[in-house]
């Protein structure tokens, strides 16, 4: 999403160049700072979703461990 936002305002910014020209530098720097603001987005969702990926990945690990130990012991119960 991040990437997107960044592409649109970057088109949103030639394309006033185009239509204005370069010495309109405040309706250029809104596609810019579109771009931006979306870049910005896109990072903050991307670490917080890493954040919690890590979270929810080292609680599966953990209790994957816990199930094996588990079932280990059910195994050698049912040997005896």
């Amino acid at each position: 999403l991040g990437l997107l936002g960044t592409v649109i305002g970057i088109i949103e910014s030639f394309q006033t160049m185009a239509q204005k020209g370069i010495s309109d530098i405040a309706e250029v720097s809104k596609g810019i700072g579109t771009a931006l603001e979306a870049t910005a987005l896109g990072i903050a969702i991307a670490i917080l979703s890493l954040f919690y990926f890590t979270v929810v990945n080292s609680r599966i690990n953990g209790l994957k461990t816990k199930l094996k130990s588990e079932l280990s012991l059910i195994e050698k119960a049912r040997q005896r």
